[in-house]
């Protein structure tokens, strides 16, 4: 097939390809394990010498390349992580510690790639893109990378972001890596995603919730049977201040709201009976007027359903105990202090 006058496709891909891209990917070879937003600086007179190539290939009135350079740059960018990145992966399947490094360094350094790609073909998102209705370059690349990476590894990312939470709900060490790692699984589940946001919302978020729930379901009963109630309910604030840190750290705005739903179930309203049990505990509360304790411990103990009949029966039984021997001799006065003392524990900790 003759080429057509004007700019010849073959030879001016070949350009792009040896003068540009490859040189970008050797330059990528030599950054493992880079956490730099920008490792590479590609200079101005590069970016426009190519995207003017681009243009010329697209603009022309006998031959306009712009679907068939669209094809091509697929194809480049599939062979691209079939040969530099996948080998290496199906070489390392049995070392997860290093199969996580490597698929965290791939993501990092090709969305760099893709960074700098769609500057480059730029002309094709603004014309060819939304006549041929096709994903922008962006969205091609990272659906590339989805289907040849992050699919086949996509259980075994969510599986460290799982037990890397796990981890840390056991009060593992601080580990500004492992935070990383984490923060770049998310952004994948996010960023390679063609639905909308389902990906993350469908294939991680319920997981985490799962985890959650699974792990204070199993410790709960621990924490109940050796603390006081005014200590395993420090244990559950603590809990919700450190899950919400995590979800304002890691996690879509989504996920915040039903995680600490999920631990509240778990550790008040799935434990209702057991913390009933430990009820009498408030009787020696209000007899020493422990303000600050007890109204720190009435405000989850307020949703559980029944909690409000079973605090009254304690307080009532302080107050019983209270008036109980008073000297006859200075009755009403005595009467009158307790009546103001518990007047004001009343006002304190329930209004």
């Amino acid at each position: 097939m003759l080429e057509p006058s004007g700019v010849p496709f073959d030879k001016s891909w070949n350009r792009i390809r040896s003068e540009f891209m490859e040189k970008i990917e050797d330059e990528l070879d030599y950054l493992d394990n880079f956490h730099d937003k920008k490792p590479l600086k590609i200079r101005p007179d590069d970016y426009i010498k190519y995207y003017t190539l681009v243009y010329n290939m697209c603009v022309q009135k006998d031959s306009n390349y712009a679907e068939l350079l669209y094809n091509r740059l697929g194809e480049t960018l599939s062979e691209y992580i079939k040969t530099k990145m996948c080998i290496r992966l199906k070489a390392t399947k049995s070392d997860e510690s290093e199969l996580k490094q490597i698929l965290l360094t791939n993501w990092r350094k090709y969305k760099h790639y893709i960074h700098i790609l769609t500057g480059i073909f730029a002309y094709l998102d603004r014309f060819y893109v939304p006549l041929a209705v096709q994903p922008t370059i962006y969205e091609y690349g990272m659906a590339i990378f989805q289907r040849l990476i992050f699919e086949p590894y996509k259980d075994f990312l969510k599986s460290v972001v799982l037990n890397a939470l796990d981890s840390k709900r056991s009060g593992g060490v601080d580990n500004p890596s492992l935070d990383a790692d984490i923060t770049n699984i998310v952004e994948m589940f996010n960023k390679l995603d063609s639905t909308s946001g389902t990906q993350y919302k469908m294939e991680l978020e319920p997981f985490i919730l799962d985890r959650a729930n699974g792990y204070y379901l199993k410790i709960a009963p621990l924490w109940i049977s050796e603390l006081s109630l005014g200590d395993y309910l420090h244990i559950v604030q603590h809990c919700m201040e450190e899950e919400k840190m995590y979800c304002e750290k890691y996690f879509n705005e989504s996920t915040k709201e039903q995680l600490l739903a999920t631990i509240i179930s778990s550790l008040l309203f799935n434990q209702r009976i057991q913390l009933f049990n430990k009820f009498t505990q408030l009787f020696s509360l209000f007899m020493d007027n422990e303000v600050k304790e007890l109204k720190r411990i009435y405000k989850p103990l307020s949703k559980l359903e029944g909690a409000h009949q079973s605090i009254s029966e304690q307080l009532k039984r302080a107050i019983e105990e209270s008036l109980t021997g008073i000297d006859s001799e200075n009755k009403i006065q005595n009467i009158v202090k307790v009546f103001s003392k518990f007047k004001r524990l009343f006002v304190l900790i329930f209004m």
